[in-house]
């Protein structure tokens, strides 16, 4: 569900429990007063179902774990017989939910490039020149969604929410198409 400003993911898991991912957060709102149930609560009340009847259901005793969202990505992955793979070396906001996809990615293909022999350097080159293209275009993207979360001016809403209500599942189908490839 998106609000203006910030994003709230529901996603259902096992038995009755739910998954519930919600930002960007301005950080001065974020670290305003009362429990953070109150500020999360406060943040996206706003939003309708399914999100308020979610959000009454969290009590005190809930763990809610507020995180800070970086890009952050080494300009080289490997120095010697080192590589770094995963968020390790390419940190991605979890907006397309990518992270460990990437970080299985890498393993697989790191297992390839080393299975072909060579020098290590050779190797290890050989693995970041395979993955480096993947990667730019999932950082891309997840750094496009958040941008899309932030603010807008309050007059534009509906527009955008009528936008969305006419293309958006095809703009989202689009997006997701290439991560959907057969081989990393």
């Amino acid at each position: 569900m998106l609000g203006n400003g910030r994003t709230l993911l529901l996603h259902p898991l096992a038995g009755d429990d739910v998954y519930c991912g919600a930002g960007p957060v301005d950080q001065r709102e974020a670290a305003g007063s009362g429990s953070e149930l109150a500020r999360l609560r406060a943040a996206f009340a706003g939003f309708g179902e399914p999100a308020r009847a979610v959000l009454e259901a969290v009590d005190e005793q809930t763990t809610l774990i507020p995180t800070q969202y970086w890009h952050a990505s080494a300009a080289t992955w490997s120095s010697g017989r080192c590589v770094l793979i995963g968020d390790a070396a390419h940190a991605c906001a979890p907006t397309l939910a990518q992270g460990a996809a990437l970080a299985f990615e890498d393993a697989a293909v790191l297992c390839e490039s080393l299975a072909a022999g060579g020098e290590m350097s050779s190797s290890l080159r050989r693995f970041e020149e395979r993955r480096s293209a993947r990667v730019e275009r999932v950082l891309r993207e997840s750094r496009a969604r958040m941008e899309a979360s932030r603010g807008i001016d309050p007059a534009r809403i509906p527009l955008r929410n009528q936008v969305l209500c006419t293309v958006g599942s095809d703009q989202l189908a689009a997006a997701w198409e290439p991560l959907m490839e057969q081989r990393p």
